[in-house]
């Protein structure tokens, strides 16, 4: 996330610093063109283009002429990008230049001079000296054919500084012709991402570099960057790479460890069975493992004692019940007979014959053994029963 919006944020800034460079060219094409339609209606530059020699023009057309030009001349240095203006008359062979006005045949040397296309209306010619200026030369027409040339000469220190201050060292700027031809460049990183890769009106990525290219009124303008934010593409890479390094060695790890759990349990298991079929573990190891299966084997031999001691108790138990119920069984029997005997004694010989009143308390000595729920008695019962 913070990857796509630094390169959304370095997008926006890349493109709002092709628009400054792009409406400043655009703005030199416009200020060039206007200040060359003010020239064509100068009558005294007409009058020039049309003289067969320079020494034919006449004092005040001359003079009106030179004031002419040297009022442009100053009105152009006080712009920004325009650093002077020439006017070339063929007919003649004169050239006004700031530098020093002379002849053709004296200022071959000149790139304008020697590179213009008389079938080009407005032409940009590189200054091979000096890439960071270039020549904007329009052919002045009379009847449809080019009779002389009004160059300007182009500087772009200005946006090289604004190159600089946005992006040092890491910006190019290109312009080329129609035909493809270079004539301004800014490199300051080398950046050698190919120009024909560079998709129109659309930012390209490409080799940690970002681009831009428009076309403005026949020619191109290309810029390109390289900035660090896309170069996270590749750390990601990296990143990720380690990430799925680091999660295949702990899965790997993980497997390791659980197969030797696996195998600790699985040696416990066969000690604990052992101890089960009454085979003592062969073991020397003092680890934690052993502790504890040593622990779990005294576990169940306390388990397997208190287990038999519980069946020896019950077993017990049974039997003590069933001998209880044994002699519950002797004295009922022994009650009913003695009462038998009593109602017997009464039929024949009355309530005062003397076997009965040895029977009675006998009864009642039975009656009180067989109340098994009485198993705490009070001193008065326990003397009454002694009596008896």
């Amino acid at each position: 996330l913070f990857y796509k919006n630094t390169s959304a944020r370095i997008e926006r800034s890349f493109e709002h610093s092709f628009m400054y460079v792009e409406n400043a060219f655009s703005g030199i094409l416009e200020e060039t063109g206007k200040i060359y339609q003010s020239l064509l209606a100068e009558p005294s530059l007409q009058n020039f283009m049309e003289l067969d020699s320079i020494l034919n023009m006449n004092p005040i057309n001359k003079r009106n002429f030179l004031n002419n030009y040297n009022f442009v001349s100053t009105y152009t240095a006080s712009t920004k990008y325009i650093e002077s203006i020439s006017i070339y008359s063929k007919k003649c062979g004169y050239i006004f230049d700031p530098d020093g006005n002379n002849f053709e045949y004296n200022l071959k040397h000149l790139p304008w001079l020697k590179n213009h296309d008389e079938n080009i209306y407005c032409q940009i010619i590189p200054i091979n000296s000096n890439k960071n200026e270039f020549y904007i030369c329009y052919n002045y027409l009379s009847n449809n054919s080019s009779v002389g040339l009004i160059t300007f000469k182009i500087n772009m220190y200005d946006i090289q500084s604004y190159i600089d201050k946005v992006y040092p060292d890491k910006a190019s700027i290109i312009l080329t012709d129609s035909k493809g031809k270079i004539f301004f460049d800014i490199n300051k990183d080398k950046i050698t991402t190919s120009i024909k890769n560079i998709k129109p009106q659309t930012i390209t990525h490409s080799k940690n570099t970002i681009s831009l290219k428009k076309d403005i009124e026949g020619n191109t303008l290309i810029m390109m960057a390289n900035d660090s934010v896309f170069a996270m593409s590749e750390f990601l890479y990296s990143l990720f790479s380690c990430i799925f390094l680091a999660v295949s060695i702990a899965l790997l790890l993980a497997l390791i460890l659980s197969f030797r759990a696996h195998s600790i349990i699985n040696d416990m298991i066969m000690k604990i069975n052992a101890v089960e079929h009454n085979n003592s573990p062969n073991s020397t190891a003092t680890d934690e493992i052993i502790y504890l299966t040593t622990n779990i084997i005294n576990i169940i031999d306390r388990n397997k004692a208190l287990e038999n001691e519980l069946l020896s108790s019950i077993t017990s138990l049974n039997n003590m019940q069933f001998q209880m119920l044994q002699m519950q069984f002797s004295p009922h029997f022994l009650f009913n007979v003695l009462n038998t005997l009593h109602m017997y004694l009464l039929e024949n010989y009355g309530m005062n014959n003397k076997i009965s009143n040895i029977i009675l308390p006998l009864c009642d000595m039975l009656t009180d053994a067989l109340n098994t729920k009485m198993y705490i008695v009070t001193i008065a019962d326990e003397i009454n029963y002694t009596k008896k």
